[in-house]
């Protein structure tokens, strides 16, 4: 995690909802990477968790996802200023 003054960076290496869409590539289910990130859950999850630590309000996106064939996800929280 990194923070800066009205940003909060969070990488993670793995993702069960990637390793799921990465099981149904494999399988043929869908034909290519994702072309928007997979991680939803933990964005959202995360994103409700710092808001309630700093009390900030926030704007979230996943920049990297291991569904979209990037190495690891990459979310990336600003600070909305009121």
């Amino acid at each position: 995690m990194r923070y800066r003054k009205r940003e909060v960076v969070l990488v993670r290496k793995n993702s069960p909802e990637c390793r799921g869409y990465l099981k149904l590539l494999e399988r043929g289910v869908v034909d290519k990477h994702s072309e928007t990130g997979r991680s939803v859950v933990a964005l959202h999850y995360l994103w409700g968790l710092l808001e309630g630590l700093t009390g900030w309000k926030l704007l979230g996106e996943e920049r990297e996802c291991i569904a979209k064939g990037d190495e690891r996800c990459v979310y990336v929280y600003r600070r909305v200023e009121a």
